[in-house]
């Protein structure tokens, strides 16, 4: 029988609703908004001079950023237009782990869960990451220091693996409380590179073909695939485009498989990893909603 394991635990494959989750947020109310006078303090002092081609003037591009990679102009190099003055992330500005973050829950377990910063105090994570709502209101930690969050939507594992919280945005540095991070418009490609990002590291790998995995797979909702799967960041990374600078999806889960008859030690069943599935920014733009 096929299964797909997360940590520890296995879960039979299979198809599954349509995509539902809890809105915690008033009606009525969106993302917070930095005061007016507080961003013009900033743009006063230059701290984010753009130039006509979209680049951070006081910023070299960061080197994993740069590689290969061709001169666009701003409106190429973002997905979603900004809010008028504020700074979109480009190859030549913060680099994706000043974006990455680690999701402590409540209480604090000894290991971390990762999540990304998407700007207006948001920060997106994996359902899972987050756990069962009833434990409490996670923490946040980023920029060197860690804040709580409050849930703003909640995701189910087994639907819409996202979970959206808000920190308080005034607590970060303004080189990154001004950021907004753009989704990808583009669907990806297979064969496309990618790279995924967590506080401790950025790894490369690729898009792969769902047609690389056993039939069983393909008629399963996991269509958005990365390779690499020992080297790359786990549940609540974020997966990039570096050509266009745009967050592709949030990484869910391990593919697997049982190998064969072959058991681990204690008995547990020996599993072969195919693949890491993303939630996509196709899914993860109706979730979030307007920034």
């Amino acid at each position: 029988m096929v299964k797909r394991q997360l940590g520890g635990g296995t879960r039979p494959v299979g198809t599954t609703p349509a995509p539902r989750w809890r809105d915690r947020r008033r009606p009525g109310t969106g993302a917070g908004r930095i005061p007016a006078l507080a961003l013009a303090l900033v743009l006063a002092c230059g701290l984010f001079a753009i130039d006509i081609d979209g680049r951070a003037a006081s910023q070299e591009a960061p080197q994993e950023a740069r590689q290969d990679a061709p001169k666009e102009s701003s409106k190429a190099a973002t997905e979603q237009a900004p809010d008028p003055g504020r700074s979109v992330l480009t190859r030549y500005d913060l680099p994706y782990q000043a974006f990455a973050v680690h999701i402590f829950r409540k209480p604090r377990q000894s290991w971390p869960g990762f999540g990304i910063y998407l700007g207006d105090g948001l920060v997106l994570t994996a359902a899972h990451v987050v756990g069962h709502p009833t434990q409490g209101d996670p923490s946040v930690e980023i920029a060197g220091q860690t804040l709580e969050a409050k849930i703003v939507r909640e995701g189910e594992f087994e639907l819409v693996d996202l979970t959206l919280l808000r920190i308080d945005s005034s607590q970060l540095p303004p080189s990154l409380a001004l950021r907004l991070m753009p989704l990808c418009a583009a669907a990806p490609r297979v064969g496309q590179p990618v790279v995924v990002a967590t506080p401790e590291a950025l790894s490369t790998s690729h898009i792969l073909s769902p047609k690389a995995l056993p039939p069983e797979f393909h008629s399963t909702r996991f269509d958005t695939l990365i390779a690499d799967v020992a080297t790359t960041g786990n549940s609540g990374s974020g997966v990039f485009d570096p050509a266009k600078n745009c967050l592709m999806g949030i990484m869910s889960r391990k593919l697997q498989i049982a190998a064969g008859g072959a058991q681990e030690p204690g008995g547990k069943p020996k599993m072969l990893d195919l693949a890491k599935y993303f939630v996509p920014a196709r899914e993860i733009g109706p979730f979030i909603g307007s920034r």
